[in-house]
């Protein structure tokens, strides 16, 4: 309980308690993900692995992603150690452990990444995040943020922040509209007092 408290004061938050079958017919596209090797060599594919193991729950190598002079990047290794079944407090139940694994992970599960700009050893993207609907099954947009990349000895790493740790719940409804203002009422009369008497 006190690795949750820790981690509830640090990241600012409230805890609210296969394979597909092979096609051998020759105009059988292959899927998307076989066809583009990840790598940190370039600032697309950095941000892509990123995502990538965010969305899988592997903080240990989504921490080793970012660069060391973020001013998020102790409370993504601390996680990435917290987190990681291999090195979690024996104290902690493996359903609750994952529970809160998935509460970081599932806001990453469906993010599109955009590049805005780079120059020399600098490069900016947009994550936009997104979930579906509960009640009306369509997917929207949830939230997005700017990420600024560095490249340091021929590889790029995200430089971390605080809007990264906080993720946006998914399934959440939008919230209702809020009821126009009216004007207050004027007081109902007294039928026993006259008016304008005491």
């Amino acid at each position: 309980m006190k690795t949750l408290s820790l981690f509830a004061t640090i990241f600012g938050l409230a805890f609210v308690p296969p394979a597909l079958a092979q096609n051998k017919a020759p105009e059988a596209p292959k899927p998307a993900a076989t066809a583009e090797a990840l790598t940190d060599a370039t600032s697309d594919g950095a941000i892509k692995l990123f995502v990538k193991h965010m969305k899988e729950a592997d903080f240990v190598k989504a921490s080793e992603m970012i660069d060391t002079s973020s001013e998020s990047y102790g409370d993504f290794e601390r996680m990435g150690k917290e987190f990681d079944p291999a090195t979690a407090n024996p104290a902690i139940e493996p359903a609750q452990l994952e529970f809160i694994r998935r509460f970081f992970a599932d806001p990453w599960k469906d993010v599109e990444v955009k590049k805005l700009a780079e120059q020399g050893p600098r490069a900016q993207f947009k994550l936009t995040f997104f979930a579906t609907n509960a009640q009306t099954k369509q997917r929207e947009e949830r939230n997005s943020l700017n990420v600024d990349l560095n490249q340091f000895e021929q590889k790029w790493r995200v430089l971390a922040t605080q809007e990264m740790l906080r993720p946006m719940t998914p399934n959440q409804p939008a919230a209702a509209p809020a009821a126009p203002a009216e004007a207050p009422k004027a007081p109902e009369a007294d039928p026993a007092k006259p008016a304008g008497g005491q």
